[in-house]
C-alpha cells in the first residue's frame, strides 16, 4: 500500500466537498415575475366593540382598573383576531414585488 496515497486521500475527499459546495452555491436562481393584480379583499370590516377608554379608565381604583383591563382584553381579543385574519387574506391575494 503506498502511503502517499492514503495520506491524501481525505485531502481530497475535503477539496472535493469544498468544490461542490461552491458549485451548488454559483448556480443562479430561476429568475420570477410577480403580478400585482387588483383584487377587492375586504368587502366590510367587523364592528368595533365599545371599548373603555382612557378618561374612563383613570379615576378607578386598582381593582376595577385590572376589571376594566381584562374586560378590554376580552371584547378587543376576538376584534382583534378577525381583523388579523382580513389582513392575512388581503396579504395573500396581492403578493408584494
Amino acid at each position: 500500500m503506498d502511503l502517499h496515497n492514503f495520506a491524501s486521500w481525505p485531502r481530497r475527499a475535503t477539496l472535493l466537498l469544498v468544490c461542490c459546495t461552491l458549485a451548488a452555491c454559483a448556480t443562479t436562481p430561476v429568475p420570477t415575475a410577480s403580478v400585482v393584480v387588483p383584487v377587492p379583499c375586504v368587502k366590510s370590516k367587523p364592528a368595533r366593540p365599545a371599548l373603555a377608554t382612557d378618561a374612563e379608565l383613570a379615576p378607578l381604583d386598582d381593582y376595577r382598573f385590572v376589571l376594566a383591563l381584562d374586560l378590554y382584553r376580552l371584547q378587543a381579543g376576538p376584534y382583534i383576531q378577525k381583523l388579523e385574519a382580513l389582513v392575512d387574506a388581503c396579504s395573500r391575494l396581492t403578493p408584494t414585488p
